[in-house]
């Protein structure tokens, strides 16, 4: 990984879908264990432009491992020397969910012009159901990913140290083929007390659900779990985790997610 380097990811089908995710690589981090990460910054330009959450890795040999700074402790995530059924690693991603990575599949794949090896794996969360698969290909990277059942997309170009593969679209092409269609709006009153209201707008017929999040990542409240209507939704939280106690002051943030679309925002609980 080198700064500058970027892939783009489509979600198929169709293949003509604007969303598209792009990758990049950052500058690069120290933390305070003395290592230092590339940052890995990634974009979704499609239905809503969305930051996801920076990754900070750095690869040793045949091993890749990943920094997070809310746990400040890094964790094996890719082990390319492992065989198909083996365990890479088990790590805590949050105080609640624990992943488990396994090698799901591995072999050889034509990705522009050339045979490479891949090898696929599996990050599975528990207790939760949810997961990540992750292809990723000698020389080139991650070149498919699926998350959740139905949620996927593959690599439709890329450039890595200055060379170019398949097609890398601008970003300025890509904006203007985004439909106006996923909004997640700033949380009325912002600080709040005792309850604040959160504007989205999800096309009709889309499921969603919304989230909230403490200080720590943490997953305290399924706020909403339905469909869009296609115009303004409000959405109301009382401050309460889900089982009904009503939370401390400080920052939290509330996500909306689809199939197609995420976005996260701040807000602040002042008791």
């Amino acid at each position: 990984m080198k700064m500058g380097d970027l892939w783009q990811y489509k979600e198929p089908p169709p293949p003509d879908n604007p969303y598209i995710i792009e990758t990049r690589i950052g500058r690069d981090t120290t933390f305070l264990n003395g290592q230092t990460y590339g940052s890995v910054v990634t974009n979704n330009y499609g239905y809503g432009d969305t930051i996801r959450p920076v990754n900070y890795e750095r690869q040793i040999g045949n091993k890749v491992y990943r920094y997070f700074p809310n746990q400040q402790k890094e964790f094996l995530v890719y082990d390319f020397s492992k065989n198909i059924g083996d365990t890479v690693s088990i790590f805590p991603r949050s105080s609640r969910d624990t992943s488990i990575v396994t090698v799901l599949d591995a072999g050889l794949i034509n990705i522009f012009g050339k045979s490479r090896r891949y090898m696929t794996f599996y990050d599975k969360e528990y207790p939760t159901t949810l997961y990540w698969i992750d292809q990723i290909t000698d020389g080139i990277g991650i070149t498919f990913s699926q998350f959740e059942p139905g949620v996927q997309y593959s690599l439709v170009g890329a450039i890595i140290d200055s060379t170019h593969y398949g097609n890398v679209t601008s970003v300025s092409s890509i904006v203007k083929e985004i439909p106006d269609a996923f909004t997640l709006y700033q949380n009325y009153p912002n600080p709040f007390n005792p309850s604040t209201t959160i504007y989205v707008r999800i096309p009709k017929g889309v499921s969603y659900s919304l989230f909230i999040y403490n200080i720590l990542g943490e997953r305290i409240r399924t706020l909403y779990n339905g469909r869009g209507n296609g115009n303004n939704q409000n959405i109301i939280w009382d401050a309460k985790n889900d089982s009904g106690v009503r939370v401390s002051s400080g920052v939290y943030f509330y996500q909306i997610c689809s199939k197609r679309f995420s976005a996260t925002k701040k807000m602040l609980l002042i008791q």
